[in-house]
Formats: C-alpha cells, structure tokens, sequence
C-alpha cells in the first residue's frame, strides 16, 4: 500500500514556506520538498500550530526537540 502525501494545509500563512530563509535556498527548498510537500505531520511548524492555533517566527521545520517549548513560548 503507498501512502500519498499532500501539501500542508497552511502553508499559505507559513512564513518559512513563504521564503524567510531566502539567504539559504538549497536548504529550504530541501525543507519544503520533506516537510512543506510531503510529510506536513512531522513538521515543527506544523505542530505548533495545531496546538496553538498559531506560528512561531523563528522556528524551523525540522526542530521538532523545540515544539514543546515554543508551544509554552507562545501560550506566555
């Protein structure tokens, strides 16, 4: 059986997707390929706002050892 991933349903308010880290352009495109097109749900960013109902300004995509503390960050 093949598991079909889709986009990340918000990235259309993601300022990581929206080319916050235009400086380093191999490395996100790279980021949104894995997290952004494909696998949303293992997303830092994505997490963070399922919890909060909102996005961290700083957090990346694949620092999911922060999730809990942004979560706590933003909940302030």
């Amino acid at each position: 059986m093949v598991s079909i991933m889709s986009d990340c349903p918000i990235l259309d308010k993601c300022i990581f997707f929206n080319d916050r880290m235009s400086s380093k352009p191999a490395t996100v495109e790279l980021y949104k390929k894995k997290y952004c097109k494909s696998d949303f749900k293992s997303c830092a960013r994505y997490k963070v706002n399922q919890a909060t109902g909102q996005s961290h300004p700083t957090l990346l995509p694949n620092q999911d050892n922060m999730v809990a503390d942004a979560i706590k960050e933003i909940r302030k």
